[in-house]
C-alpha cells in the first residue's frame, strides 16, 4: 500500500498493516514492511530504501539516496509517535534494496537508525 501522508484514514490502515505484517507500506521510495510468516521471518519491520539502480549503481547516487530514504522514515517518526513504537516494539532491519520492476534485489544492508 503507497502512502503520501503521513495522517487520513488511510495512513490508519498503513499502521495496521505494518503492525499486522499483512502488507507493505511504501512512503517516498522507502518500503516497510514486517516478515510474520514464513520459516526465516522475524518479526521486524524490514525498512527498505528504493532504487532503481542496479547492483553497479553509482555510489554519490547511493549516498543522496539512503540519506533521502532515512529522511523520510524521520518524517514518519515525527509525524506519528507510533511510527517509532512500532520500530521499538518489533524491531528493525534497514537496507539499500534495488526495485528492477520484476523483483527487488537487496544491494546492502544498512544499519539501523
Amino acid at each position: 500500500m503507497e502512502v503520501h501522508e503521513p495522517r487520513g484514514q488511510r495512513w490508519e490502515l498503513a499502521l495496521e498493516l505494518l503492525r499486522s505484517g499483512e502488507s507493505e507500506v511504501t512512503y517516498r521510495g522507502v518500503s516497510l514492511w514486517r516478515d510474520t510468516d514464513g520459516p526465516r521471518s522475524d518479526g521486524r519491520v524490514q525498512v527498505s530504501i528504493l532504487t532503481s539502480a542496479g547492483p553497479a549503481g553509482e555510489v554519490g547516487r547511493r549516498d543522496r539516496e539512503v540519506a533521502q530514504g532515512r529522511a523520510a522514515v524521520d518524517e514518519l517518526r515525527r509525524a506519528d509517535e507510533r511510527v517509532g513504537q512500532i520500530f521499538d516494539e518489533f524491531g528493525t532491519t534497514w537496507a539499500y534494496v534495488s526495485d528492477y520492476g520484476n523483483g527487488r534485489v537487496d544491494l546492502e544492508r544498512l544499519p539501523t537508525d
